[in-house]
């Protein structure tokens, strides 16, 4: 649905699969971080503190809201 890009790591959100994936650019690593949340997301980007900031619809959904979710990795 989405991608941001953040300190050389393309973020992608896999509406299938209920995650986002995590590429490195310049490392080609791999890694797939799970929603918290079965939730359909359309938008993606990554604060420059690494939070991972998701919108989608609320359920139901309203006609004139979007849902705003901060994810952020745990080490």
């Amino acid at each position: 649905q989405h991608q941001s890009i953040h300190n050389k790591m393309l973020y992608i959100i896999d509406t299938d699969n209920f995650s986002v994936m995590k590429l490195g650019l310049d490392t080609g690593t791999f890694q797939k971080l799970i929603l918290p949340i079965q939730h359909i997301f359309r938008g993606l980007t990554v604060t420059k503190d690494g939070e991972i900031m998701l919108t989608g619809f609320t359920d139901p959904i309203p006609a004139n809201q979007t849902a705003i979710f901060w994810m952020r990795e745990v080490d």
